[in-house]
């Protein structure tokens, strides 16, 4: 046989040992690279799963304190006083001609509705008269249960102050006016008059 030549490794015997070891070399690294997975997958699973929750700790419990009773009864003392009060407020009508159903308040609305017309076209103003000056406006008069005059607020001017002021005169001078009568009274310690007062061809109107 040549020089150099090295038969042994040719040899069928030779040849089946380097099969077999081959063989157990890729099973081996078979076995290797599925351990690894495995151990991967078991680190993934484990960083997914929720750590279980502390148990609370006594010192972050917050107690809270009882209130005193000194504090209690100021409470109570001071919702009394609001009760008090509220039960103390004055029971108000509004009367407008839609709004006034019973048969007292419209009798009152009306005999209260032609004092002031008479009142007025006795004082109709000078100057809207000379001027020619007619307009209308809305006007708000509560009045007490005694008759007096606790407010006049002009709702919706005429556009001519000599109309506005004309009509709160008109209200002065007509009152005070006469006493809620009893039924009245019984319901309403003030009451709202709301009317639309028109200045035309020298004549007062109060209507609704």
């Amino acid at each position: 046989q040549p020089k150099g030549l090295d038969t042994a490794s040719h040899s069928p015997k030779h040849g089946v040992l380097a099969v077999h070891v081959g063989r157990r070399f890729e099973q081996d690294e078979e076995l290797r690279l599925v351990g690894a997975r495995a151990r991967v997958g078991h680190r993934q699973d484990a960083a997914r799963e929720p750590s279980p929750a502390a148990p609370p700790s006594a010192a972050g419990v917050v107690r809270a304190d009882p209130v005193p009773s000194t504090e209690i009864a100021s409470l109570m003392a001071r919702l009394d006083e609001q009760a008090r009060a509220y039960a103390k407020r004055p029971r108000v009508q509004r009367m407008t001609s839609a709004s006034t159903r019973a048969a007292e308040d419209a009798a009152y609305l009306l005999a209260w509705t032609e004092r002031v017309e008479t009142v007025g076209n006795r004082n109709y103003p000078a100057e809207a008269k000379s001027r020619r000056i007619t307009g209308s406006l809305r006007l708000l008069v509560a009045v007490r249960a005694d008759g007096g005059v606790t407010e006049i607020r002009v709702l919706q001017s005429s556009g001519h102050a000599v109309l506005d002021n004309a009509a709160v005169r008109i209200v002065r001078l007509s009152s005070p006016f006469p006493p809620f009568p009893p039924e009245l009274r019984e319901r309403h310690d003030l009451i709202e008059v709301i009317r639309t007062w028109q200045f035309r061809a020298d004549r007062v109107t109060a209507g609704n």
